[in-house]
């Protein structure tokens, strides 16, 4: 299950996001992650 996620992430935000720095970086994924957990649907149903 984590390696959807991951491979989620790094296709949906990672690669396609340059970050100028660490603190842009922390809040662009925080901010995915929680669009991922609460805003996003599920692929299954």
């Amino acid at each position: 299950m984590i390696e959807r996620w991951f491979r989620s992430f790094k296709y949906e935000e990672a690669y396609l996001t340059q970050y100028n720095n660490i603190r842009e970086a922390r809040a662009a994924i925080g901010q995915y992650i929680y669009i991922y957990n609460f805003e996003r649907r599920p692929f299954c149903t």
